[in-house]
Formats: structure tokens, C-alpha cells, sequence
């Protein structure tokens, strides 16, 4: 199905894992740009990049803790 999300962004948080992970790669597939955010585990978040990479889609991730007012501010500049 085309959800016609070719270039659009979206942005996820906790996309690294569970729920947020899949969506982010389900956005993937349907060649979205897609930014995650993870809290503590780069190493999920490298994975979800790659399979959003492997899906089509073009990925990023940035750290976000949202209790920390400057990380929010720069994770959405990321």
C-alpha cells in the first residue's frame, strides 16, 4: 500500500525499541525520512538506523530525555 510518505519526516520517540521501533521501520518501508530518539541504548538505536536503512527509508536518531528540557530542545534540532 503507498502511504505516499516518500521524503516526508517523521519524528519517533523511543524509536529504537517495542512499539516506536516498529512503526520507525514501517515508516521505513514506505520511504519515509525517519528521526528516532532513544534515551540510554545506542546500540538499539544503530540497529533500528540500519533497518530503516535495509526497508528504503532514510534514518537518523538523536539522544532524548524528556525530563531534561536542553535534550529536547536538541534532539529536535538534530
Amino acid at each position: 500500500m503507498d502511504y505516499e510518505l516518500h521524503d516526508r519526516v517523521v519524528f519517533i520517540t523511543g524509536g529504537s525499541s517495542g512499539i516506536g521501533q516498529a512503526t520507525a521501520i514501517a515508516f521505513g518501508r514506505e520511504h519515509a525520512k525517519v528521526a528516532i530518539t532513544y534515551r540510554t541504548n545506542t546500540g538499539t538505536a544503530a540497529a533500528t538506523i540500519a533497518a530503516i536503512t535495509e526497508a528504503g527509508g532514510q534514518a537518523t536518531a538523536a539522544r532524548l530525555d524528556l525530563a531534561e528540557e536542553a535534550s529536547i530542545h536538541a534532539a529536535i534540532k538534530d
